[in-house]
């Protein structure tokens, strides 16, 4: 049959999306956001433009990276690959 083959691979690459996704720790995600709109806070984009920029890379967070991860980001601690890799991530998904 050709479906089985197919629903293996569809369940492998759902299963490598799901262990790849964390969750927020404690308080990371408020001070993630306040952080991203205080940094991002300019004369040329609405407060709502800069809003969503700061929710899209939220969701980047939460869909591409650990809960290690995201506490290290939130908290402003990564360095090279990891700061390459979410910043890579996030003009991927967030940019016009």
């Amino acid at each position: 049959m050709r479906i089985f083959p197919f629903v293996i691979v569809s369940t492998l690459m759902l299963m490598s999306v799901v262990a790849h996704a964390g969750d927020w720790p404690p308080g990371k995600k408020s001070q993630f956001m306040d952080g991203c709109l205080t940094e991002n806070k300019s004369d040329t984009l609405k407060p709502s433009e800069t809003a969503a920029y700061c929710k899209c890379r939220a969701e980047v967070l939460v869909s591409k990276f650990t809960t290690e991860e995201i506490d290290k980001i939130a908290s402003r601690s990564a360095h090279g690959d990891l700061e390459n890799r979410f910043r890579t991530a996030t003009i991927k998904a967030c940019s016009d």
